[in-house]
């Protein structure tokens, strides 16, 4: 059908056309006083499950590590809240270990959010 069709070609679209990424070492150039320090970067994804979640966590991680691995910042600790602002308002987080770092580029592979979501309505 088009729609089978159509659903291959932007499949293929996706998997053959790179896209493109900021180098940490640009990012840093436009933030020098990121240079030598600890950097603790924090995640959470909220409202509605997208395909794009996952894909975005990898590739923020990824060039955070990157970043630490040329020696353009001192340190990093990545945290992740878990289910959406649920998490950021309850402190439900964690922190992913080193040792996993190089499996997080999997995550570019799957749909949806693996630390989770959810639409906590914040009541003043």
């Amino acid at each position: 059908s088009f729609a089978n069709r159509l659903s291959k070609r932007k499949k293929e679209k996706i998997m053959t056309t790179p896209s493109p990424r900021l180098s940490s070492s640009t990012f840093l150039r436009a933030h020098s006083s990121l240079k030598g320090t600890n950097v603790q970067v924090a995640m959470m994804t909220s409202g509605g499950l997208a395909p794009c979640l996952s894909a975005s966590i990898a590739s923020l991680t990824q060039h955070w590590i990157e970043a630490y691995k040329n020696g353009d910042i001192a340190g990093l600790t990545l945290r992740m809240y878990k289910d959406g602002y649920k998490g950021v308002l309850t402190g439900d987080s964690f922190v992913i270990p080193e040792s996993d770092w190089d499996r997080l580029a999997h995550l570019q592979d799957l749909g949806g959010s693996p630390i989770g979501n959810s639409r906590v309505k914040v009541r003043t």
